[in-house]
């Protein structure tokens, strides 16, 4: 492992390469993602070699403070007491990290003689004096030219009397997280290695390009680093660096793709292969407008539609994924059905499955009570016992936190746990965390549409409409083929602000006839217009999926979970839904 690590925006990959053999011709070893190899998946191998780094040398710049990705390891390395950020263009660094002093980098020719070089290298030793980073094994990448100092072997020593403390303690039950019986820490370690093998795995090929324009070269070459990246965002999901075989080529999936212009119009088309069978699974072609100025601008938008469309909970993956879970029994599933029977859950919302999906994950956390995702998905449906009535057992909404905390304790940069949590913090009425929470989930990963369309309806129910309308209508455009319940959000701001009509067209584009809320917002709308028949037969249907509802009913336990940060939006829909003709 090396002694630095260095983040950054891609943008400037050339200034990094230069600070790289700058920092290596001074005697250190130095990991950036240059270094990724073939077959290596991709984001586990940033966050490895981030972990285990001395120094962590972050990059600010305007593209930087952009990253969500940049933002991520600068957080990871100021928590480990290892951070030391560079600006390259003397910009403000995000929130969070304005506190801590730069070295200004912004005028640095990359020549290593200049006086920049020499404070970067002063601090450099300094963080690895000070021996603040965990001990590490002597590896072949350390730097020869400075052996341990009589400090610093005594802080390793020191350090390593202390983990032998904390491992001897862990040997304990951890028994103050649900559901009672969780498995010990060295347990846990192992589920987690047994969980990555069950993982499935995608590797993104080279993309080809029909054209010879270099500039078209280039973005085909970026466009499946940034696929890659974007897919690695899913925990769920082992990626292979592009144009690498996983090391089973027989296994696991393989997205291809082609880039052709014409006409001043990019196509790019793809397919997802099951390498098991040599079956194409999924394909489509999405196309934009060519315009060499806007590259960057290009390379976002394809590789939002492509990751969403693949791995988020509705993609292609997912679906092909899932086929037969349900029928096996739980003692059969792996951690990872779990997770797809949960995904199943997410998509059908009834009573019935989440009885199945809470046995199935209460029965998997404690085989494999290392995994983070099945503590963030158990999370999720013990709130459902609160949100939606399913299956109530005492005290939901503290299991549910306790679980989501949980989750994020196993991996903070989980987006799945980061989601949970949010969620949980919503239904349990803590506006400030989780809005924490949900911000900090669409950093980890902002392609996942289906956590960022729920995340933007509970922001909408907080009060906060413009940021929830952001989100949901972002949900949208990057998963074209979305469920309807995407659209609640602008329904009920459609509603509350009296454009019935509005509401109306966007319930009924809503479809989801198994759902409560799907008929109740046709109903109230319909009311409003004064359309009594269609408000009255859309009543019926609400009446069949929830028998003997009355007024008071549904306001204790629907709309004051739901929108208790807005009053009037619950005092409208009571107009509403009497009109209609509930009583």
């Amino acid at each position: 492992m090396a002694d630095v690590f260095i983040g950054y925006a891609r943008r400037n990959r050339d200034t990094i390469e230069q600070l790289a053999s700058a920092l290596e011709a001074a005697g250190y070893s130095v990991w950036w993602d240059r270094n990724i190899i073939g077959g290596s998946e991709f984001s586990r191998d940033i966050e490895r070699e981030l972990d285990a780094a001395k120094v962590a040398v972050i990059a600010w710049s305007e593209d930087a403070s952009d990253s969500p990705w940049v933002k991520d390891e600068a957080a990871f390395a100021r928590d480990q007491g290892k951070l030391l950020p560079i600006s390259l263009d003397s910009g403000i660094p995000p929130m969070g990290f304005r506190q801590y002093q730069s070295v200004d980098f912004s005028n640095w020719n990359g020549r290593p003689s200049q006086p920049v070089m020499e404070d970067l290298i002063r601090a450099v030793e300094s963080l690895l004096e000070r021996g603040e980073s965990p001990p590490l094994a002597p590896t072949t990448a350390a730097s020869p030219n400075r052996p341990l100092s009589k400090r610093q072997g005594l802080v390793a020593v020191a350090v390593l009397a202390i983990l032998a403390v904390i491992l001897a303690y862990q040997f304990k039950d951890d028994g103050d997280e649900p559901p009672a019986g969780s498995e010990r820490v060295d347990t846990e370690q192992q589920a987690i290695g047994v969980q990555n093998e069950s993982e499935p795995r995608i590797a993104v090929s080279t993309i080809r390009v029909r054209n010879t324009e270099p500039a078209l070269q280039d973005l085909a070459a970026t466009l499946a680093e940034d696929i890659s990246s974007g897919l690695s965002r899913f925990s769920y999901l082992l990626v292979s660096a592009p144009g690498s075989e996983p090391p089973d080529a027989n296994t696991g999936y393989v997205l291809n793709s082609t880039l052709q212009k014409a006409s001043g119009r990019l196509r790019l088309s793809t397919q997802l292969i099951d390498r098991t069978n040599g079956q194409q699974v999924w394909g489509n072609s999405f196309e934009h407008a060519w315009d060499e100025a806007d590259l960057l601008g290009i390379q976002d938008d394809l590789t939002d539609r492509v990751v969403a469309s693949v791995a988020d909970p509705y993609g292609a993956l997912m679906r092909d994924l899932s086929r037969g879970v349900e029928q096996k029994a739980i003692e059969d599933m792996s951690p990872y059905d779990v997770i797809l029977r949960y995904f199943i859950f997410r998509q059908r919302v009834s009573a019935q499955d989440h009885l199945e999906t809470r046995n199935a994950l209460e029965h998997s956390v404690k085989i494999a009570p290392g995994n983070a995702h099945l503590w963030a998905a158990l999370a999720v449906v013990y709130a459902e016992e609160y949100k939606h009535d399913y299956n109530p057992r005492p005290d939901s909404l503290d299991r549910a936190l306790a679980t989501a905390h949980k989750a994020v304790s196993l991996k903070p940069d989980s987006a799945s746990a980061q989601f949970a949590l949010a969620e949980v913090h919503f239904f349990r009425q803590e506006v400030g965390p989780f809005r924490a929470a949900a911000e900090r989930a669409i950093a980890l990963n902002p392609r996942d549409s289906d956590a960022m369309a729920f995340i933007g309806i509970m922001t909408a129910y907080t009060g906060d409409w413009q940021r929830g309308r952001e989100l949901s209508s972002r949900a949208r455009a990057i998963n074209p083929n979305h469920p309807g319940w995407y659209l609640f959000g602008d329904i009920f701001e459609e509603y509350l602000l009296g454009n019935y009509a509005q509401a109306l067209t966007l319930a009924e584009r809503v479809n989801l006839p198994g759902y409560f809320a799907d008929p109740y917002c046709r109903a109230i709308a319909h009311a409003r217009l004064g359309n009594e028949e269609e408000a009255a037969k859309a009543l019926d249907e609400f009446l069949a999926l929830w028998p003997d509802v009355t007024l008071q009913y549904m306001r204790n336990q629907h709309l004051n979970k739901w929108f208790y940060a807005v009053p009037d939006l619950i005092e409208q829909i009571m107009v509403g839904v009497q009109m209609a003709g509930l009583e």
